[in-house]
């Protein structure tokens, strides 16, 4: 084994010396609480300089890896650089050695973002050298967008841009031809993709990699010079364009969201050893998985000793031709940049495999042969450090060394975590223990699936969705106390709208763009999801009542009419909305419980109504569009009689979403989504909403779905996924009934096997062990905030806001809500019958408290005005606007 340090593989080379220290896994901690403005910062006026350089190459496969450096004299270090720096796909930056930072965010590729630098504390007196490592990926995934086929140079790229301050004038260090660039040997280009909505299978040869790249006085002699694209300063990296060319906004975009932190995670265990056999190439196993590829064994025997502090370091017996495996336990998800580091002979391939859950009595980890779940690393002689160029999510990292005849020594592995780094700690707490651990793994599930944006799962699709995620957003304003995420999240699925009005629903990414052939060859019922673009719009609308930041709203609001005509174009002769029929597009609503697409008819209009109320006549009275306004609402009247004609049951009191096709199905079919929107819009006859919330109050909490058998009425029922759950328990808060929502927190979700096993919510109430058990869903803690807490505002940025406590029968429950006016802490305990309430408002809003209509209220100051509540059979007091600490009994 060579002792040359400066040629061994190490952390620094790959990582930078800062990122190294360990940690354990824990809930992170979220950065101190600091005022930040609800808007996102005005994009930076930037003056392009730097040119889009590559290697200079005719053809780029998929997957290929790019190194830049640039080497320059520095008198002495400057007190502040900063710069900008961007990759197409993905970079990482180092600064003399030392990583820095990766990027960029998912983005649009006609808007493609750059992420600001601080240089300076990087610089040092001497030589100095900025090196770029850019992977191009080619095809298109879940985070990315590719703006040319496959083959075609034109989207890879590296740009770099920085002014350093020198007592001779600025330094610029623009990229361009000036730079060096090498094509990395280490990872194979041309790979294939992982699957189609992961672009990277990684696989790295430690034996081919330039250590020392990235440091002052590195031999670059064999390196070329990079070649320039033709593309102007400050456009984006695009060359295949219609005749007209570059439409005047697709720019270069400034990040508006900070970058996203790291910290190094370790695992906290071993939890399994053993060997396994193989009867196929091993890798031909990792390629395509073929059945009967292996026998295993679990044994001790495969570690000669270990470290007894602690899982590291542990020594593997010789494995020969077998994989010697070793299963490592983080106790709970994270996510972020698999890694390892190890001392073995050169050549030895160790295959890094990661799974959330593993099957019980299984050695190997059943990696879903879909998703490719496993990274391969060939070692060089000594010692061998490889991250994960790509991040992932996993509770279990496997190790499975093969192909040496010496023992091999495992240093180290983990995780570098990746976090969004929001400005304020969430503070929510309930007297019952059970709905606190849902709570933390609500608070776990968002921060894993807070990736730059917010996504709907990190193993199987990594997409910015609307529809389900959008709820997620109120988690962000109100436990995070974050503004900035979720508008570049709206101004970015904003891009995805088409020519004839509707939005890609998955935007920015790779899903609906691939579906669009197969839609147009009918092999599959899945499009882009218009009723997702339905949610979208009145998500939007929420982003300006939470944040009270008009300006997205206001650029937007033509793309929202926009798709407003588009629906209207598309109203059928019945006065209602299609499912089936649609060319490009699609339905989803929920597609478990409902045992017939057509059966989505009733939810879909009744949702097209709550985007005609809640999204665009919310957004025109604020725009002052009056006349916009008033024909949105008479829209919806029109389309609400329509729905009642076709749908209301007056012999049940229920909206039945198969009524016209009762007959010839032989039963009543209900959905309870149709049920809560119904509810929540005010479509039920007045006085005649208690059927509705007796069925989704009396729903069974030991199963879940997806259709239950109801007695009364005798009929189906169909059941949400989990992250589509918040509707039914809205409905049921709405309308007085928390005691069933408390009940559904405790008895259901906190009983879910991924919360209880993983701390996180799965996709599926009951997961298989290679499915998705992190889905962005945290449905606990909107619910308590808004419902059970009952802190809702009623003018943008909280300016006025009702509390309507309903602990449901909990003992106590506490919480803070960050909002953009300032702190609303809400402490709601139970006293015999009655409900006391602590609540403190920041200066200058306008706070009401929400009790039972004609509810004896002990505490309410003598100005204190009376009128109707939001709903029936309530009241709303309207309290003064002073900063003060109120205290109520009722």
């Amino acid at each position: 084994m060579s002792s040359d340090s400066a040629t061994r593989p190490s952390r620094r080379q790959f990582l930078g010396a800062g990122v190294s220290a360990p940690a354990i896994l824990a809930l992170p901690a979220v950065a101190k609480p600091a005022a930040v403005s609800p808007a996102a910062p005005a994009p930076a006026t930037v003056d392009w300089k730097a040119r889009w350089i590559w290697f200079p190459e005719r053809r780029t496969l998929p997957c290929t890896f790019v190194f830049f450096r640039k080497e320059f004299e520095l008198a002495q270090a400057p007190a502040k650089a900063t710069g900008w720096v961007s990759g197409n796909s993905r970079y990482m930056l180092y600064i003399n050695g030392r990583f820095v930072q990766r990027g960029p965010a998912p983005c649009d590729p006609r808007y493609w973002d750059a992420d600001p630098v601080d240089l300076a504390p990087h610089l040092r007196p001497g030589r100095n050298v900025i090196g770029g490592l850019v992977c191009s990926f080619g095809g298109g995934d879940g985070t990315y967008v590719p703006g040319t086929p496959v083959g075609n140079p034109a989207c890879a790229g590296f740009l770099f841009q920085a002014e350093i301050p020198t007592a001779g004038g600025a330094l610029e260090l623009s990229t361009g031809d000036s730079w060096q660039s090498h094509r990395a040997r280490s990872w194979p280009a041309g790979n294939y993709q992982r699957w189609y909505l992961r672009a990277l299978q990684e696989e790295f040869d430690a034996r081919e990699y330039p250590y020392g790249w990235n440091e002052a006085g590195f031999d670059a002699s064999g390196w070329r010079p990079a070649a320039v694209r033709d593309i102007p300063p400050g456009r984006p990296l695009l060359t295949e364009l219609s005749p007209e060319g570059f439409h005047d906004d697709w720019r270069i975009a400034p990040r508006t969201i900070p970058l996203m932190t790291e910290r190094v995670v370790h695992p906290v265990k071993l939890t399994a050893s053993g060997w396994v056999d193989w009867h196929v190439p091993a890798g031909e196993y990792f390629d395509c998985f073929p059945p009967d590829a292996f026998t295993e064994q679990e044994t001790p025997s495969v570690v000669l000793n270990r470290s007894s502090a602690g899982p590291f370091p542990l020594r593997l017996a010789a494995p020969g031709n077998r994989s010697a495996v070793v299963t490592f336990d983080f106790e709970g998800e994270v996510a972020g940049y698999p890694f390892v580091r190890l001392r073995a002979p050169a050549g030895t391939v160790v295959e890094m495999l990661f799974l959330e859950s593993q099957e019980p009595g299984r050695l190997l980890l059943r990696t879903n042969p879909n998703y490719g779940q496993w990274i391969r690393v060939t070692a060089r002689e000594g010692e061998t450090y490889y991250e994960a160029f790509d991040w992932d999510v996993l509770r279990h990292l496997q190790l499975a060394v093969r192909g040496c005849e010496a023992p091999v020594e495992i240093l180290e592995c983990g995780v570098t975590q990746r976090l969004y780094p929001y400005p304020q700690q969430p503070d929510v707490t309930t007297s019952d223990e059970a709905i606190n651990r849902a709570i933390r793994g609500a608070i776990t599930t968002h921060l894993i699936t807070s990736q730059d944006t917010l996504m709907d799962n990190i193993t199987r699709e990594r997409q910015q969705y609307a529809g389900d995620v959008d709820h997620a957003k109120l988690v962000s304003y109100c436990a995070f106390g974050e503004y900035r995420q979720p508008r570049r999240m709206i101004e970015t699925f904003a891009q995805g709208q088409n020519d004839e009005g509707w939005f890609m629903d998955s935007w920015p990414a790779w899903d609906r763009c691939a579906r669009l052939w197969q839609k147009s060859l009918k092999l599959t019922k899945w499009g882009p999801i218009l009723d997702h673009g339905l949610g979208f719009v009145i998500s939007a609308a929420n982003y300006y009542l939470y944040s009270g930041d008009k300006t997205a709203i206001e650029s937007l609001y033509p793309r929202f009419l926009r798709f407003d005509r588009f629906l209207a174009s598309n109203v059928g002769r019945d006065g209602l909305l299609p499912v089936t029929e649609w060319v490009r597009n699609s339905v989803w609503i929920d597609h478990r419980g409902f045992l017939a697409e057509i059966d989505k008819q009733a939810s879909l209009n009744i949702y097209y109504i709550g985007f005609l109320l809640e999204g665009i006549a919310r957004m025109a009275d604020w725009l002052g569009d009056s006349k916009q306004a008033a024909l949105a609402r008479r829209r919806a009247s029109e389309v609400a009689e329509t729905v009642r004609k076709h749908f209301w049951s007056a012999e049940h009191g229920l909206f039945v979403d198969n009524l016209p096709r009762v007959r010839n199905d032989g039963e009543l079919r209900l959905h309870e989504r149709t049920l809560a929107m119904a509810l929540l819009y005010g479509l039920c006859p007045p006085g005649q909403e208690r059927a509705a919330v007796n069925v989704l109050a009396d729903l069974p909490t030991g199963s879940n779905g997806p259709v239950f058998v109801l007695k009364t009425p005798r009929s189906k029922a169909g059941f949400s996924f989990p992250a589509n759950g918040g509707w039914r328990l809205w409905a049921l808060s709405r309308y007085g009934r928390a005691d069933a929502v408390v009940r559904d927190l405790r008895e259901r979700w906190a009983t879910m096997v991924s919360l209880t096993e993983n701390g996180t919510f799965s996709e599926d109430w009951e997961p298989r062990r290679n499915s998705v058990w992190c889905q962005n869903g945290p449905v606990i803690l909107y619910v308590l905030y808004g419902d059970i807490l009952g802190v809702q505002p009623t003018a943008p940025g909280f300016r006025a806001f009702d509390v309507r406590p309903q602990p449901g029968g909990l003992d106590s429950v506490a919480g803070t809500v960050h909002s953009p006016a300032g702190p609303i802490r809400v402490d709601c305990t139970r006293d015999g019958g009655r409900t006391k309430v602590s609540l403190s408002t920041p200066a200058g809003v306008e706070p009401a408290l929400v009790t039972a209509a004609g509810a004896r209220v002990d505490g309410l100051p003598a100005n204190a005005r009376r009128e109707p509540g939001p709903v029936a059979g309530t009241d709303r007091w309207k309290l003064p606007p002073l900063e003060k600490q109120w205290h109520f009994t009722f």
